[in-house]
């Protein structure tokens, strides 16, 4: 509806100007960016991500980090990247991600942020931050959570870590 609205009143001062069809087509471009930049903060709002039990973690094995993420709103979250920072006992950030695109409203999903541990020991799983860039990447929103989980990354299997 807003962004009916906002079409109508740039293209309404558009035609009073006197001005011809491309700067309608330019009102119009202008009118969907600016009602998306606007919609994506409430759709950040309601999106809601949280860890879910870890799996064994082997050193030098590919680990999939599984996240229940949900849309809690009425409308659709789209574009969103979800990342993790992982920091080790020695305070080396390491940032997991993934895409999880489009989530329906009211909808859940388990995704799952890919981490290869270099090494056994003690890891932090400090927070998760998703992120939408809609529309085209111009305007970006960000929501963050703590997570404080402990990550137990075993020896390997080959037993050279």
């Amino acid at each position: 509806m807003f962004f009916f609205i906002l079409v109508l009143a740039l293209g309404a001062i558009g035609m009073l100007a006197g001005l011809n069809l491309l700067v309608f087509v330019f009102a119009l471009l202008v009118a969907a960016i600016l009602s998306g930049g606007l919609q994506s903060g409430p759709m950040m709002l309601g999106f809601q991500a949280a860890a879910e039990s870890i799996p064994l973690l082997r050193a030098g094995a590919q680990a999939r980090l599984p996240v229940m993420v949900h849309q809690r709103s009425g409308g659709d979250a789209l574009a969103i990247e979800l990342r993790g920072t992982i920091l080790s006992d020695q305070g080396e950030r390491q940032i997991v991600g993934t895409r999880v695109g489009h989530l329906a409203p009211r909808a859940t999903r388990l995704v799952h942020l890919t981490w290869v541990p270099a090494s056994r020991g003690v890891y932090s799983w400090s927070r998760l931050q998703a992120e939408s860039g809609f529309p085209f990447g111009l305007l970006g929103k960000r929501v963050r959570w703590q997570v404080d989980q402990e990550l137990v990354v075993r020896p390997s299997d080959r037993g050279g870590f």
